[in-house]
């Protein structure tokens, strides 16, 4: 195997053997060692956050499976708080090393595992101060990582088709044409994270971090959930063979799921999943459903001539015909916004009754509101400068009176592109943040168009 990292195996006390399989024939022998190590109670039930998932495909029968301990961290995991033993692993097939974990090897980005320990109804159980004090003793030195290269700054590896901001403006996330998806701290533009949701040539156009930003999912068929920053995989959930994400939406009871095939126009165009469970709680008829937005316990997905309201909290839906067509969506306090192609107007999430309405001159494509739905913010492509040249313009207005309260045009960012067109739009619950992607670069600004950050490359 090349590439293979040297590996100080004195550091791995915890052993067992395991096989490529099942997750009970590959990483629950090992952590049954471990909770015998630790000297927990044997009907509790270890759990781990993401994946003893890169065994070699081409590994056959036994192996020898180990494990590096090295602290207890606290965890979240579907919004519970829990303490987990980190580890890193090894397995391999004599002198063969087939799999280990991140801090072993810069060529396979796999973070180490946090494994918990259940009681019989699922709680995660807290770890006495002596179990600590073991996982203190049984902990080896610390790896020492080589100094890392220069990171790059709201530049993306390959041109941006989607992005979207978490609710407090913190965190910045966007899909790459090459199938990553990246999340970025707000607070000075690196990179927290980035998972490879599918191959390079198949666009990935649908994801959502969760309300508290803990978690991200991401998917083209079905989705994956991810722990954030650490990229530990949380949970998958399969959607028919045939299926086509076009849109995830996380609200406070789960994570819906827009889907658009020939067979999704029957049933399940439009999907409410469980997070904790990966279970699917109810589904929805909508043909050519493009897109969804959330906000509280609500979404509102996109479709061709018409919009539905999920409620996640009671597992229904209503769907209301826009027989003039919808360009776009968005949730607020105060109700659904829908961007017909020369209004923008906003309903009551119930009754749908229209509250105000506003004339555009131009096609709302891109636009997004804060969580009160008193401001709102919107992307222009055409717009024509003083100097007779077109360019991309992003736009603030009241809410309400519609009156501008800001107007700018993003920067050319690193590849020099003097007209972005904006692949994705987003505002920060309060109104303090927006974001947005388009060509290689992403951008964050304040209310009033000021760059926060300055995208560059490492």
């Amino acid at each position: 195997m090349s590439n293979v990292p040297v590996v100080d195996l004195s550091t791995f006390t915890i052993r067992a053997k395991v096989k490529m399989g099942t997750a009970e024939e590959s990483f629950l022998p090992l952590y049954r060692a471990l909770q015998k190590e630790l000297g927990l109670d044997e009907s509790l039930k270890p759990f781990e956050g993401g994946g003893w998932n890169y065994l070699n495909d081409k590994a056959k029968g036994a192996l020898d499976g180990r494990l590096g301990v090295l602290r207890v961290e606290k965890k979240k995991r579907g919004g519970q708080s829990f303490d987990a033993v980190v580890v890193r692993y090894v397995a391999l097939r004599g002198e063969e090393l087939v799999a280990w974990s991140s801090d072993l090897s810069l060529e396979f980005p796999h973070a180490p595992m946090g494994v918990s320990f259940h009681d019989a109804y699922g709680v995660p159980v807290a770890l006495s101060d002596e179990v600590r004090a073991k996982v203190k003793a049984l902990a080896g030195p610390k790896v020492k990582k080589p100094k890392e290269a220069p990171q790059p700054v709201l530049v993306e590896e390959s041109p941006v088709r989607a992005a979207t901001l978490s609710a407090d403006g913190t965190l910045l996330v966007s899909s790459a044409q090459k199938g990553t998806v990246s999340v970025w701290r707000a607070s000075n533009g690196s990179p927290a994270m980035r998972v490879r949701v599918s191959t390079a040539t198949r666009t990935v156009w649908a994801m959502a971090l969760s309300p508290d930003g803990s978690q991200l999912a991401a998917g083209t068929s079905g989705f994956r959930v991810w722990n954030v920053p650490s990229g530990d995989l949380a949970a998958t959930v399969d959607l028919p063979a045939n299926a086509t994400l076009q849109g995830l939406a996380w609200t406070s009871h789960g994570i819906v799921a827009v889907s658009d095939t020939y067979a999704a126009r029957k049933a399940d165009a439009v999907t409410l999943w469980d997070v904790d469970t990966g279970a699917k709680r109810a589904g929805w008829t909508l043909a050519d459903a493009s897109g969804v937005r959330a906000h509280g316990h609500r979404a509102v997905v996109l479709a061709a001539g018409a919009v539905m309201v999920v409620d996640a909290k009671t597992a229904t839906a209503a769907r209301f015909d826009v027989p003039e067509g919808v360009f776009g969506v968005d949730l607020c306090d105060r109700g659904v916004w829908v961007a017909r192609e020369r209004s923008l107007t906003l309903h009551d999430a119930e009754s749908f009754a229209p509250i105000v309405t506003h004339a555009l001159d131009h096609r709302a494509s891109w636009f997004a509101s804060d969580g009160a739905g008193e401001t709102v913010v919107m992307s222009r492509f055409d717009v024509v400068e003083p100097d007779g040249t077109y360019s991309t313009r992003v736009m603030v207005h009241d809410a309400t009176t519609w009156a501008e309260r800001a107007s700018w045009r993003p920067s050319g960012g690193v590849k020099g592109v003097t007209r972005p067109e904006l692949m994705g739009l987003a505002m920060s619950d309060d109104g303090t943040r927006i974001g947005a992607g388009g060509g290689w670069n992403l951008w964050l600004w304040d209310a009033t168009g000021a760059e926060l950050v300055t995208p560059r490359e490492g």
